[in-house]
């Protein structure tokens, strides 16, 4: 069972703690992403390009 029908399994409960807290999971999966994947691809991508500004 994932994240997402566990949070719509307590929505239907009302069990606020568990969508809560699945939401805040999901954040932290997101901030991580960004984080550890994106932000090195990004990185890779500007100097690969030569996009860098020189200060």
């Amino acid at each position: 069972m994932g994240l997402g029908v566990r949070i719509f399994d307590a929505m239907e409960s009302l069990n606020s703690e568990v969508i809560y807290g699945g939401i805040i999971i999901i954040g932290f999966l997101g901030f991580a992403m960004e984080r550890l994947v994106l932000r090195s691809l990004e990185v890779a991508t500007v100097q690969r390009w030569g996009m860098l500004r020189e200060l």
